[in-house]
């Protein structure tokens, strides 16, 4: 991402040629891992000595649980958002 081979955990995401789209890009895939980081926290913990302490000090995110498969059916009935979109009259 950032196209560097030699990062050290004091090395600033932004002095290394981070910037705001990178940064969201670094967020998505730490996201994928399960861990909850935004883009507040790349400005905020702009090192990975930083963000290992921010991440080390975290409760587990409760946003990321685990949800159980739904039973196979024929049919499903609608949600309320798609019963909103349906004209009145189908």
């Amino acid at each position: 991402m950032l196209r560097k081979t030699d990062i050290g955990l004091d090395d600033d995401f932004f002095e290394l040629g981070g910037d705001s789209l990178r940064g969201m890009t670094f967020i998505a895939r730490v996201n994928q891992k399960l861990v909850n980081y935004s883009v507040k926290d790349v400005f905020k913990y702009p090192t990975l000595r930083l963000l290992r302490s921010k991440l080390e000090s975290d409760e587990p995110d409760s946003s990321f649980a685990e949800i159980p498969e739904a039973e196979l059916k024929e049919n499903y009935s609608l949600s309320s958002a798609q019963k909103n979109v349906l004209p009145a009259n189908v």
